[in-house]
């Protein structure tokens, strides 16, 4: 039911299977994770004692049967940069199928400090992403959890073969194309915003029409983002410069 330009990056993404993402990421005769492809990086004694520690506890109370046989730091996106992020092999020992485990540190939504309307209350920020992941999609992924390391909280799931990134680059000088992407984007998001209407205080499907409906947010959304995109240049020119001149070891 969807557009052609969508409708073919969904059929792509259907063929792949658990195996190929394996085969991608892990070594075969080490059963080690793949550290040369800029998707992971090696993992300090410190960091590994210590996740392997607070996930063998949660995987026995939790998951019985899974057992990790590694982990690395994931490299995945910009919105990552700084967290705590891990990608780990994972094995059901009864099914004898292995699979990779997703480990993220959570943070404050950068909206939280400037929004007006009261918030629910949340034990931490991981309760809060994963109840609020439940909700909105029209699946879920195998595994969706809150794992605590102490005073830390982590997101864990399981990557699967079928979840990709759209490739921007193929709307590239194709202004028609970019515009069709980005109304299906909308209406997905537009459609999970339904699914989770009303829950835990948020708006209900009629406050939702009604806001669509009107035209008064619609321009200074846009000249926002007009601004914002002439800072995020500035920004970038910035730390380019103090890069260059050695301001980050």
């Amino acid at each position: 039911t969807t557009s052609p330009l969508i409708r073919g990056f969904i059929e792509q993404v259907e063929q792949r299977t658990d195996d190929a993402l394996l085969a991608k990421r892990i070594e075969q005769k080490t059963r080690k994770i793949r550290t040369d492809k800029g998707k992971a990086m090696d993992v300090s004694d410190g960091q590994r004692k210590n996740v392997l520690k607070f996930m063998d506890k949660y995987l026995r109370e939790h998951r019985p049967g899974i057992k990790l046989h590694d982990l690395a730091i994931r490299v995945a996106g910009t919105g990552s940069l700084g967290v705590d992020r891990y990608i780990m092999l994972a094995e059901n020992t009864g099914a004898k199928e292995s699979f990779l485990f997703d480990l993220k540190g959570s943070h404050v939504s950068a909206l939280a400090l400037h929004s007006p309307i009261r918030q629910p209350k949340w034990k931490h920020e991981a309760e809060r992403i994963v109840t609020i992941q439940r909700l909105m999609p029209y699946a879920l992924p195998r595994f969706l959890d809150v794992v605590m390391d102490g005073k830390r909280d982590f997101i864990l799931r399981q990557l699967q073969p079928s979840a990709d990134k759209f490739d921007h680059a193929s709307c590239k000088g194709k202004p028609a194309l970019m515009a069709e992407l980005l109304r299906e984007m909308a209406m997905a998001l537009a459609s999970a915003q339904i699914r989770s209407a009303s829950r835990f205080g948020s708006s209900g499907v009629d406050d939702l029409i009604a806001l669509a409906d009107k035209d008064s947010w619609r321009r200074p959304v846009v000249r926002f983002a007009e601004r914002y995109h002439e800072r995020l240049l500035k920004d970038h020119a910035a730390y380019k410069k103090s890069y260059d001149k050695g301001a980050f070891r």
